[in-house]
């Protein structure tokens, strides 16, 4: 079950807020994930960005096991035009006191 609630332009700030939860239940897990999100579009949509937090709940029914991770996250993206724009992601992930994290980048060309 996945659901989600959004608004968008928040006090007229242009701030969108999302809220999300998502369940799983399965023969082998069920899991909870529950997450917030911000974005905004700056300088006339040539600059997007946006963050997240999210915090995720595996438990494992064959065993004992279960994950619990908090994550956070930020996006920068360029749009150099039209067609095509350019970013750069960072994640953090926090799993039994370990920090992990992680920095990457995405070209998107549109056709």
């Amino acid at each position: 079950l996945n659901s989600y609630l959004t608004v968008n332009s928040i006090a007229k700030s242009g701030i969108s807020a999302t809220v999300s939860n998502t369940w799983i239940q399965t023969g082998f897990v069920e899991s909870f994930v529950y997450g917030l999100r911000l974005n905004r579009d700056f300088m006339k949509g040539k600059l997007y960005g946006e963050i997240e937090v999210r915090k995720v709940d595996y438990q494992y029914t064959s065993t004992e096991t279960r994950l619990r991770q908090m994550l956070a996250g930020c996006q920068l993206t360029w749009r150099i035009n039209k067609k095509f724009s350019a970013g750069l992601n960072y994640e953090g992930e926090i799993q039994q006191g370990i920090l992990s994290n992680r920095i990457y980048t995405h070209l998107s060309q549109r056709f």
